[in-house]
């Protein structure tokens, strides 16, 4: 990225003040921690780039309220180290590498969706620095906060688009008292059939994650809690794999996120979100050489491997997009992006009415990032432009 120069502000009010004369000058390249940077395209024509990393620390941190505050430039890892001392957690599990900040803007989130939902379940308020000067608070540092129109949600993903993210509380979760994991081998539907036995009885797994190694298809099943609650979902898992006609194995805890970790580290990297009733819709369209991991209780699909060329995306793509979904290329060589684009999703689907409304109201001069998201980016795949205000 071509660009005048690398803004680091150590303070809130300095974040602010950079970000004010910068935008004055044109659009702002807003970044976090690093770690996703690929995964959206770059801003447009940027004239300088505006950093969180210095902005770092537990701002508090409460154990009884089950709630904590970090800057945004905080790496997720050392947010889990204080957390750990009080044997508690914040449940996205995301890569490791990431920042407070960074999983917030990207919507980052891991198996434990499953049981716990996403960064929009976890986040219960920010603080952002604007490019009028100003630095604002959405939402709240408890849990219940109801006071005023809460914008809080509408940072997560917004990829920079809004302002920089300076602060972030959340609420947290106790560490189980044990950890324990099955795993299910099978055929597809014989795994789709315990799969949605499962979810019919509403069991609180922790994590249930689909993978095909090669052409053996297993579904982990995580299972935390106390002792009780451990051993009755195993037993369920017990029954679900032989009503489907599947076996069962005693698996280790870390396959779940060992398996969630493989995408990042392929050439190609194409995640899906569909209702979760088709998961296996688009599970059973996938060529065999390609690997997959999936979460069916929530409808995401990772598909990843150097053998995912341009016309087999095409044809992933179509099947999403035929079971109403959306895809996300996070990583492609430049030949792929090039023919690909970044997304794919049904025109004016998500957030294509709310995102210009919220990009005139926080950043009406349009110079936060734009060109990173899905529904301001140019080329394959791109959305509908959002209207400038006098266009509404």
């Amino acid at each position: 990225m071509d660009v005048m120069e690398r803004l680091r502000p150590e303070s809130y009010d300095e974040a602010a003040r950079v970000l004010n004369e910068a935008a004055a000058r044109g659009n702002v390249a807003i970044v976090g921690g690093g770690s996703r940077e690929a995964w959206f395209p770059p801003a447009r024509e940027p004239v300088a780039v505006l950093e969180s990393s210095a902005l770092r620390g537990i701002v508090r941190y409460t154990p009884a309220d089950l709630t904590i505050c970090a800057r945004a430039g905080t790496p997720l890892a050392e947010l889990g180290e204080v957390l750990g001392r009080e044997r508690q957690r914040l449940p996205l599990d995301p890569w490791p590498q990431g920042s407070v900040g960074g999983v917030i803007a990207s919507n980052d989130n891991g198996p434990l969706r499953t049981r716990w939902g996403g960064v929009r379940d976890m986040l219960i308020g920010v603080r952002v620095a604007l490019p009028n000067g100003q630095v604002v608070r959405f939402g709240g540092d408890v849990v219940k906060n109801v006071a005023g129109y809460d914008l809080t949600k509408g940072y997560v993903g917004s990829a920079g688009a809004f302002g920089l993210i300076v602060e972030a509380t959340f609420k947290v979760q106790p560490q189980p008292v044990r950890s324990a994991c099955a795993a299910l081998s099978g055929t597809l539907e014989g795994l789709g059939a315990a799969w949605r036995a499962l979810r019919e009885r509403a069991l609180p797994f922790a994590a249930l994650e689909v993978v095909r190694d090669q052409s053996r298809w297993r579904l982990y099943a995580l299972a935390e809690g106390d002792e009780v609650v451990v051993e009755r979902l195993l037993r369920e898992c017990m029954e679900a794999a032989r009503s489907a006609g599947c076996t069962l194995e005693q698996a280790a805890c870390s396959d779940v996120v060992e398996w969630a970790h493989k995408p990042a580290a392929a050439s190609v990297w194409l995640r899906i979100g569909v209702p979760p009733a088709r998961t296996a819709d688009v599970l059973r369209a996938l060529p065999q050489e390609l690997a997959a991991i999936a979460r069916p209780w929530v409808g995401i699909v990772d598909v990843c491997g150097d053998a995912l060329d341009a016309a087999t995306a095409e044809l992933i793509l179509r099947r999403a997009l035929d079971a109403h979904g959306h895809a996300h290329l996070r990583r492609a060589p430049s030949a792929l992006r090039l023919q690909l684009g970044w997304w794919r999703m049904e025109r004016g689907g998500g957030g294509a009415a709310l995102f210009p409304m919220l990009k005139n109201a926080l950043d009406p001069g349009h110079c936060c990032n734009t060109g990173r998201t899905v529904y301001d980016c140019t080329g394959p795949g791109a959305a509908a432009s959002p209207q400038r205000a006098a266009d509404i």
